[in-house]
């Protein structure tokens, strides 16, 4: 909702909501630093897609 968030508030738009939220943890992290990236899948007029992948910085 963050990423929908600024897009819209960007464009004048206000009243972004979360409708679903799907999350896989494929494996455990239990120490170093993460990186997160998020990018549209799809941006309609009243609802937006979002893919989210996490990475561990060693696994590259």
């Amino acid at each position: 909702s963050t990423g929908a968030a600024i897009w819209a508030m960007e464009r004048g738009m206000a009243g972004v909501v979360g409708v679903s939220n799907a999350t896989d943890f494929l494996r455990a992290h239990r120490d170093g630093p993460l990186t997160a990236e998020a990018v549209p899948v799809h941006r309609g007029r009243s609802q937006q897609l979002w893919e989210a992948v996490i990475r561990r910085e060693v696994d590259g």
